[in-house]
């Protein structure tokens, strides 16, 4: 402040001038002194003011970050289910509660923002809380569906306009108290200019964070609809019908291929019962204990050659497999259904192919070697050496295939389970006696000696005799081919402590270490030396029935080199429970033949068969001894019945106009007995031996001297086989 002091001509120094402006100076100085004080306790007064302001926006603000924090965690625990995002939860809600304590205490409360920013609070907990508690309680959807309602974005908005309007009040306080100092100090401006700037920065802070947090949120919502789209493509895909199953057994959702397999569309099947389509779940009781699920487990997850029932009302073939899924309202059973009709198709074809390979081929070779064992036998007279050889040639290389066609026959059989192994009272040493016997004329081909090394004269068992001969004609089959001219297979049997084990040794190359592990798998074979070989499976079929016998198989080195084939069988108790069924055959000697007859005298054998080589066969083989008559089918052997009252019937299976078998209760003779019947047919029929039927024969595995040593004893004894 400064005085002006008028000058006009000089005059002498004024003390009481001097003293005045002295006094003035002081008065002045003191003046702004008190001024300075005054101005001094209004700035205290203002910064206490603008501090006590700054502590409440501050509390505010920490209320607001603290209140996006809680709200964050909520959201992020919704979305990810993750746990881990309530950790801030609860710490939160604590934090605001003490900024509304800060907040009443700074002087807040005396403008009623206060009250009102405590209820809009304590609602926005209540509105996290109540979606929490949906996720919980009705599944994520519910749960977000409550976050996106806009309850939530409504409530945050009035708690910011609450705060904003406490912002702004105190805003004004500090306008005017800073506005009588405005222009005496910059300083107030700035500070002003700083808390808006520091509000400013606040906002955006605050905005940058409500982007950032719907960003994510966007994401994570595309996320989920590209995560459906793909498992929708996913199941409209597939070629099976996908019906999902709620805990009720009800059908929730299926899949496009529904329309195709069952014919329904989608929407037809929506809250329906499983049972419209499938019968899986019968009885009475819940879905899942009636499905079999026990402890989150299903006890079944296969379900084969079902029927399903399409809209059109019918069954078709299916196969259905079930899988769990597991969702916030329960366990849902998912059952995928796959129609199975071209594959029944497959089957039917390959069980007629079968068919027609078991009768087209195994009837023509059984005709062809037995034609040449009568051929060799001397049937057409004696033979020249070289046609003896050509003889030889022949049936060694029938057998040969009818070796290959049994064992593809089988092996189709032990593939689908259907080999029956008829187990009954069996003599173990005459099987190999009868094997030996069979395997005589390729041992002989090859100048190979077979010796039989057997010190008993019976051993009893429990077996099917078929398919035990099948096993050591496989074995010795293998011991010929593989052993050198001139050298010797020895068939061994030896009996310890009720165990009877049975060894075929050559003297061939033997079988390496390498595939002595393998070598009963199937189409694996030893290295042959040039030797021919063979399919395969001969030995996987052996081992095979060896097995389903309760026995052991395995090859070994021989003694004396070459390989040695041996398996084991338990005895059965006494030689004495042997049936008729054993007969001077069975135990290695052949019936004798009948009685030489005249024509018109001779017993008559009906043989029902449609192949007529066959016949012919049959028919020489038993010339002098019975008189062979034919049919060729179910008709024809009726009125042969009529006039003819045959000893014995032939009877084929596989005939042009039916089962053979249906022909059995009419083959009655006209006594009112049974005829006694052997069936000799191209199918392993599994026909019981009882009744008339007294034999069992398949073609091609039964050669023509089994026949005709049936045919004898029946005839000769009366006895079955």
């Amino acid at each position: 402040m400064s005085v002006a002091v008028g000058f006009r001509a000089p005059r002498p120094p004024s003390l009481a001038r001097y003293l005045l402006l002295g006094l003035l100076i002081p008065v002045a100085l003191i003046a702004l002194g008190r001024w300075l004080d005054g101005e001094y306790d209004r700035m205290r007064q203002t910064g206490q003011l603008v501090e006590q302001i700054t502590v409440r926006r501050a509390h505010a603000l920490d209320l607001l970050a603290s209140l996006r924090k809680a709200e964050t965690a909520q959201r992020g625990f919704i979305i990810t289910r993750d746990a881990g995002f309530l950790k801030s939860y609860d710490p939160s809600r604590r934090e605001i509660e003490q900024d509304l304590v800060a907040l009443a205490r700074s002087g807040a409360a005396r403008d009623g923002h206060l009250r009102l920013l405590d209820k809009l609070v304590m609602a926005k907990f209540s509105e996290m809380d109540e979606a929490m508690r949906r996720l919980r309680l009705q599944g994520q959807t519910a749960a977000i569906a409550r976050v996106t309602d806009g309850e939530g974005q409504r409530l945050m908005n009035r708690i910011e306009a609450e705060l904003q309007a406490i912002i702004i009040a105190d805003a004004a306080r500090v306008s005017r108290g800073t506005e009588a100092f405005w222009s005496r100090t910059e300083r107030s401006r700035r500070v002003v200019w700083l808390l808006v700037t520091l509000i400013g920065g606040l906002a955006l802070a605050g905005t940058v964070a409500i982007w950032i947090a719907r960003r994510e949120r966007w994401r994570v919502m595309v996320a989920e609809a590209d995560a459906s789209a793909r498992n929708q493509a996913t199941l409209d895909s597939t070629s099976d019908a996908i019906v999902i199953l709620n805990p009720s057994g009800t059908i929730e959702s299926v899949n496009a291929a529904a329309r195709r397999v069952l014919g329904y569309e989608p929407e037809e099947l929506s809250r329906r019962d499983i049972s419209v389509v499938l019968d899986i779940a019968e009885g009475d009781g819940c879905f899942h204990n009636r499905i079999g699920l026990s402890e989150g487990r299903l006890q079944t997850t296969l379900f084969l050659d079902r029927s399903a029932r399409t809209k059109d009302g019918r069954m078709i073939p299916v196969d259905v497999a079930l899988g769990l899924m597991e969702v916030p309202d329960g366990i849902h059973v998912v059952a995928s259904i796959r129609d199975i009709s071209h594959r029944r198709e497959i089957e039917r074809i390959k069980d007629d192919f079968i068919a027609t390979v078991s009768h087209e081929l195994r009837t023509p070779l059984t005709s062809v070697v037995g034609s040449l064992g009568l051929l060799r036998g001397g049937a057409a007279g004696e033979l020249p050496q070289t046609a003896n050889q050509l003889v030889d040639i022949a049936e060694n290389n029938a057998r040969r295939l009818i070796r290959l066609t049994n064992d593809i026959l089988d092996l189709e059989k032990f593939g689908s389970g259907q080999l029956a192994i008829d187990l009954a009272p069996t003599d173990l040493v005459g099987i190999l006696r009868q094997a030996a016997l069979e395997s005589e004329v390729p041992a002989h081909a090859k100048g190979i000696r077979l010796s039989l090394q057997i010190a008993q004269e019976s051993c009893a068992i429990l077996a099917d005799r078929q398919r035990l001969l099948q096993v050591a004609a496989n074995l010795l089959s293998n011991a010929v081919r593989h052993s050198p001219k001139g050298s010797t297979v020895t068939i061994g049997l030896t009996v310890e402590t009720g165990v009877s084990t049975v060894r075929i040794s050559d003297e061939g190359p033997g079988v390496p270490e390498a595939y002595r592990a393998h070598i009963f798998d199937r189409f694996v074979q030893a290295p042959a030396d040039g030797q021919a070989g063979g399919t395969g499976l001969g030995l996987a079929i052996a081992r095979e029935i060896v097995l389903r016998h309760g026995g052991a198989i395995w090859v070994e080195a021989a003694p004396g080199g070459g390989a040695c084939f041996a398996f084991t069988l338990a005895c059965h108790d006494d030689d004495a429970t042997l049936s008729d069924a054993t007969s001077q055959l069975v135990r290695g000697s052949p019936a004798p033949p009948l009685p030489l007859c005249e024509h018109s005298a001779c017993p008559t054998i009906l043989m029902i068969d449609d192949d007529e080589d066959l016949f012919k066969v049959v028919a020489a083989s038993l010339a002098g001894e019975a008189r062979v008559v034919r049919a060729n089918g179910i008709a024809s052997a009726q009125a042969v019945l009529e006039w003819e009252a045959p000893a014995l019937v032939l009877l084929d299976i596989g005939l042009p106009d039916g089962a053979g078998t249906t022909l059995l209760p009419s083959l009655v003779g006209r006594d009112g007995q049974p005829v006694p019947t052997i069936i000799f047919s191209a199918q392993d029929s599994g026909v019981d031996i009882s009744g008339p039927v007294k034999a069992v024969l398949v073609k091609s595995r039964s050669s023509l001297p089994m026949l005709r040593d049936c045919i004898r004893e029946i005839l000769s004894r009366g006895e079955p086989r």
